[in-house]
C-alpha cells in the first residue's frame, strides 16, 4: 500500500504542549503507512524555533516557512509549494495561524485539511480579535477538525464548526520520555527543595491568564499561613510572570514560591515533587498533567471539563470546585499529611495514563483518519 504524505504546520510559541504534541504524534506514526513532515513558521530574523532542533534530533523531517510579519498571508503560497513538492495529501494545522495557511494553500496543493485545536485564547485587542476571527473561519472550512477533548469539541460547536466535520481524538503523552526518566537514577542536583523536610507542590505550563495561577497562589498563601515546610514550584514562562511574582511577594507565600522558568529537565524535577497542581479555568486534556501523573504524582486541581478525564476524585488525585481556594489548600494539606493515600493515588494516576492516554494510541487514531482522507488511491 502506498504511503500517505502528511504535512504538519505549526507556528510555535516555545516548546510547550502543542509543540511537544506534534513531535510525539509524528514520532509514533507507522512510517510504512504515513510519511510525516513538520513545517514551522518563522518570522524574519527570529531564532530558530526549538521544535526544529527537537524534531531533527529524533530524525524527523522538518521544514521552515519564513513570514515577512506575524500575519503574512503570502506564506500560504510557500505552504502550497512545499506540499506539492512533497506530494502531501493532508495538511494538518495546529493553531489559528497554521489552520489559516493550510486552508489558503489547500486548493493549489490539492490536499485535505485537518486541524487540531490545542486550546482557545482570549482576544484582548482589536487586531487579535480580527486574527482569531480569521482562524475560526479556517476551522469552519477544514475537512476534519480533531479536538483533543470533549470540552474543545463543545467549543468548536459553539463556534459554528459542523458536527459532521468534527472527529474527537483525545490527547496522549509520549511515554518513552517518561519511561527513560524513571529508569535513570534521580538527579540530586535537580531537587528544588531548600530543606530536606519540605513538601513540594508543582505546576508545569505557560504562565497565562487562562491558567488562573493567581488563584493557585491565593490558595498556597492560605496553606502557608497554617503550616511550614511547603514550597510551590512553577515551571514555565509567560506574560503573567511579573504579576504573579508581585502577588507572591505581597502574601504569606513570600519566599516559598520558586519561578523556575522553562526547564528542559522538567521530568527530572517532577521526580522530587509530591503533588502536581493546576488551577485552570479551561483546558483540553492537559499534557503537563498527563506527564506528571505518568511520573507517579497525584493531581490536585479545579474540577473542570478536560481535567475531569484525568483526575478521578479520590482515586488519581483530588478535584475541588472551580476557584475554591480554601478547598484547594485543604486538598494539598490532606495529601501532604496522608502519605499512604498520596502514594496510592500517585500509583493509580500512573496506571490511568499508561492504560488510556499514550501517544501511540493517539497516533493510531490519526493514522486511520489520514488514510480515510487519502481515499482509495492510498
Amino acid at each position: 500500500m502506498p504511503k500517505i504524505v502528511v504535512l504538519h504546520l505549526i507556528s510555535p510559541t516555545g516548546y510547550y504542549g502543542a509543540e511537544r504534541w506534534v513531535v510525539a504524534q509524528v514520532r509514533h506514526l507507522d512510517p510504512t503507512r504515513v510519511e510525516a513532515h513538520i513545517a514551522v513558521t518563522r518570522e524574519g530574523d527570529d531564532e530558530s524555533p526549538e521544535i526544529l532542533a527537537r524534531a531533527r534530533a529524533l530524525g524527523l523531517s522538518t521544514h521552515e516557512i519564513t513570514l515577512a510579519h506575524r500575519f503574512d498571508p503570502r506564506a500560504a503560497s510557500s505552504v502550497a509549494k512545499l506540499a506539492c513538492a512533497l506530494d502531501a495529501r493532508v495538511l494538518h494545522g495546529h493553531g489559528y495561524k497554521s489552520d489559516l495557511l493550510a486552508v489558503l494553500a489547500r486548493r493549489r496543493a490539492e490536499a485535505a485539511v485537518v486541524s487540531t485545536p490545542h486550546g482557545f485564547e482570549k482576544a484582548l485587542s482589536p487586531k487579535m480579535r480580527l486574527y482569531l476571527a480569521a482562524g475560526r473561519w479556517a476551522l469552519q472550512r477544514a475537512e476534519v477538525v480533531a479536538p483533543l477533548s470533549s470540552e474543545l469539541e463543545h467549543r468548536l460547536l459553539e463556534m459554528g464548526v459542523s458536527a459532521s466535520h468534527i472527529r474527537l481524538i483525545e490527547n496522549g503523552v509520549d511515554l518513552s520520555e517518561i519511561e527513560a526518566e524513571l529508569a535513570a537514577a534521580p538527579k540530586v542536583e535537580n531537587d528544588p527543595r531548600r530543606h530536606s523536610s519540605e513538601r513540594l507542590l508543582v505546576y508545569v505550563g505557560r504562565l497565562t491568564p487562562l491558567k488562573n495561577l493567581d488563584a493557585m497562589i491565593r490558595a498556597f498563601a492560605k496553606l502557608c499561613e497554617r503550616r511550614e515546610g511547603v514550597r510551590l514550584i512553577l515551571v514555565g514562562e509567560g506574560p503573567e510572570r511579573a504579576a504573579l511574582l508581585e502577588q507572591v511577594n505581597r502574601s504569606a507565600a513570600k519566599g516559598r514560591v520558586d519561578f523556575l522558568g522553562y526547564r528542559e529537565d522538567r521530568l527530572s524535577l517532577l521526580r522530587h515533587c509530591e503533588i502536581f497542581s493546576m488551577s485552570s479555568t479551561t483546558e483540553g486534556i492537559p499534557r503537563s498533567m498527563m506527564e506528571a501523573m505518568a511520573m507517579g504524582l497525584p493531581a490536585v486541581a479545579f474540577d473542570i471539563p478536560g481535567v475531569d478525564k484525568l483526575l478521578r476524585n479520590g482515586e488519581t488525585g483530588i478535584a475541588v470546585k472551580l476557584n475554591d481556594c480554601e478547598a484547594l489548600a485543604s486538598a494539598w494539606e490532606r495529601l501532604i499529611d496522608d502519605e499512604p493515600s498520596r502514594l496510592r493515588m500517585g500509583a493509580a494516576a500512573r496506571r490511568h495514563i499508561v492504560e488510556h492516554y499514550s501517544a501511540q494510541r493517539m497516533a493510531s487514531e490519526y493514522e486511520k483518519l489520514y488514510l480515510e482522507l487519502a481515499g482509495p488511491a492510498s
